[in-house]
């Protein structure tokens, strides 16, 4: 098969952010998994999912959109424009749940928790959501350096992740998003170019980068 497109991409994983009730929720990496060094296999293996949810997109929409059908909403046109990818037969993880705030974040913690004692939890059973419940759900996107400060007398960076007034102050520099959209892998899509999760455009990853030079 020829290639159609190469695009080159750069080691960036956004810290994203939910914000309920006026608190702020790291989604992006999960605390309560990065805080006990779990990482995506660990977390495949206790039925997670990929710990990173949210993913950029091609460059080029013509690589990927004829793949996937709109199930809800549209694509997004703009970086603060985010869309809902579903796995095959509109599937969509567990931490995917989370990062919505459509699961009660106490199930992971428990969940957790029995995993680190070598207990297993029972499987919940599989539940149907309405995708409109998807839609303009919102975020915050921050680069990781906006989470530290430099200690010039101890020379370490200090770690502010749940320091909820300095995160309040950060979050009004972030990039704001929400989701417009929901898609799933057409039927003949055998491996489509999308990871399942929350999908952003790329000039989000470019913001990201100039924002960590200043």
């Amino acid at each position: 098969k020829a290639v159609n497109d190469i695009e080159y991409s750069y080691d960036l994983t956004p810290t994203v952010f939910r914000q309920k009730k006026g608190k702020i929720i790291q989604v992006q990496p999960n605390n309560a998994l990065s805080q006990l060094g779990i990482g995506s296999s660990m977390s495949s293996m206790m039925g997670l999912g990929d710990t990173q949810i949210f993913h950029a997109l091609p460059g080029n929409k013509a690589i990927y959109q004829d793949q996937y059908k709109i199930k809800e909403g549209q694509w997004p046109t703009n970086k603060n424009e985010v869309i809902v990818v579903l796995g095959r037969k509109n599937t969509i993880s567990d931490l995917t749940l989370y990062g919505m705030g459509l699961r009660n974040p106490e199930t992971l913690e428990a969940q957790i928790k029995a995993f680190q004692k070598g207990k297993t939890t029972k499987k919940s059973k599989p539940k149907t959501y309405e995708l409109k419940s998807f839609l303009n759900r919102s975020f915050t996107f921050l680069p990781p350096a906006a989470l530290y400060t430099y200690n010039s007398k101890q020379k370490t960076w200090n770690d502010h992740s749940t320091d909820q007034k300095l995160l309040a102050k950060q979050i009004k520099k972030g990039i704001h998003v929400k989701i417009v959209g929901v898609a799933s892998p057409k039927d003949q899509t055998e491996n489509g170019m999308l990871s399942s999760g929350i999908s952003y455009l790329p000039e989000i990853d470019t913001t990201l980068r100039e924002q960590a030079k200043t």
